[in-house]
């Protein structure tokens, strides 16, 4: 008698529903659970945030560019601390010059410029600096590339972790639909309750699509930090416990500007500038040359004086007297305003991490409140659903109330694992800022 009650309850769904394939269609859905729990990672072989991070490091091409950047630009202090190249000259004269010695044929010159004291060795310094500011760029991009790959990386447990979820979700409404079947056969069920659990199913089915497209997008943003093909696999934890956060509000202001690597950069950038100054002031002195040349001459054939025919070898000294001093002073206006605006974006910066800090400490506290509200909640509706389900059980009605319980309590453990997603996600927004 029951088996006849159920063939007419599921030819009614499907005649009404519009399913003429509907047990395809729930195979369809089965196995997408059973092919997402065997994609589901177990802690032990879970890539964790640490291994991922490594890699990035290693393997990220944005990193590698500023790296050999960096090292490219470490190059450039040989290159200013080296004399300028001396200039050799080899004359000749068309038309010789006469001397009493003899008529002047060719002239062989060498000289040898030297700039003011220390200023080769503080253009090389400069270089240097330049330099250090480009490597405080590594680890602020370094910084920045991990938070992507944290946030990418938990938003694709929530979605599997949902996906769970949803699982479970499916296994509920397959209880209630057996129970609603009973209460059919039973003579005091309804023929709509069975109808309501199938819409369900329906509707969850859709989900379970829409949330195995979606996990491409996370993957595809992991694997693209990690120059590593768009599909290849990632393997999450089982569970993750609600994150804790460790932070000092009274040295914040200090941690940062002393150890963040922007605030540190900009910290760089005032030092070039400094830097810059005392070159354009060594710039501003005079500099100095030495050089000799040597004439050839050729002997006298109608006279023979004393040393007839002996070759000239002149020394020489000359001064280079910056007399135009206008660009010196201008360069020196130029840097004095250049620290004056990086105290300003320093400030700002420290300004903004601070915010961002306060912003996530504030989601973090959220996310806790509301771990607490929905753990309760769950204990309540549980007790709430088992009077309702021997309620139903016994008479058969308040199928309705039933049915959203359960459905409240799957939307309470969906909660649940957001919030402790956004626990997470709030600590890697601060670990952005002070995970040096």
């Amino acid at each position: 008698m029951r088996s006849i009650f159920v063939y007419i309850i599921k030819g009614f769904a499907i005649q009404v529903l519009g399913w003429p394939n509907s047990m395809l269609g729930r195979g369809f859905f089965y196995a997408s659970i059973c092919s997402l729990a065997c994609c589901m990672s177990t802690s032990s072989s879970a890539q964790s945030i640490a291994e991922l991070s490594e890699l990035l490091s290693g393997e990220n091409p944005s990193l590698k560019a500023l790296t050999q950047q960096y090292l490219a630009m470490e190059e450039k202090a040989p290159q200013l601390s080296q004399l300028p190249q001396p200039e050799l000259g080899v004359g000749a004269f068309v038309a010789p010059v006469e001397t009493r010695l003899g008529a002047q044929r060719a002239r062989f010159s060498v000289s040898q410029m030297f700039p003011w004291f220390g200023t080769l060795e503080s253009k090389a310094q400069l270089a240097q600096a330049r330099a250090s500011v480009e490597k405080e760029r590594i680890g602020d991009l370094s910084l920045e590339l991990i938070f992507k790959l944290k946030s990418a990386y938990f938003q694709l447990y929530e979605i599997r972790q949902t996906q769970n979820i949803l699982q479970r979700k499916s296994n509920l409404l397959d209880r209630l639909r057996e129970l609603a079947l009973n209460q059919i056969e039973s003579g005091s069920g309804s023929a709509a309750d069975v109808l309501r659990v199938e819409l369900q199913l329906q509707a969850l089915e859709q989900e379970v699509r829409i949330l195995q497209n979606k996990e491409k997008q996370p993957l595809a943003t992991i694997n693209h930090l990690l120059k590593r093909p768009l599909s290849n696999p990632i393997n999450t934890p089982d569970t993750l416990e609600f994150a804790a956060l460790e932070i000092r509000p009274d040295s914040l202001h200090n941690t940062l500007l002393t150890q963040h690597p922007r605030l540190i950069g900009l910290t760089q950038k005032q030092a070039v500038s400094q830097q810059a100054l005392l070159v354009n002031k060594l710039e501003g002195k005079p500099s100095f040359g030495v050089g000799a040349d040597y004439i050839v001459l050729s002997q006298r054939t109608d006279a023979d004086p004393s040393q007839n025919g002996r070759d000239i070898l002149q020394v020489s000294a000359k001064v280079s007297v910056p007399l135009y001093r206008k660009k010196y002073e201008a360069k020196e206006r130029e840097e004095k305003l250049k620290i004056e605006a990086l105290n300003f974006q320093k400030e700002a910066v420290i300004q903004d991490f601070l915010n961002g800090i306060d912003q996530a400490v504030t989601a973090h506290e959220e996310a806790a409140l509301r771990l607490s509200l929905y753990q309760q909640q769950i204990a309540t509706t549980q007790t709430a659903s088992r009077f309702t389900q021997a309620t139903y059980s016994n008479s058969g009605s308040r199928f309705d109330e039933l049915l959203q319980l359960e459905q409240d309590l799957i939307q309470y453990d969906l909660q649940i694992l957001k919030a402790i997603v956004n626990s997470h996600l709030a600590k890697a927004s601060i670990d952005r800022y002070l995970n040096f």
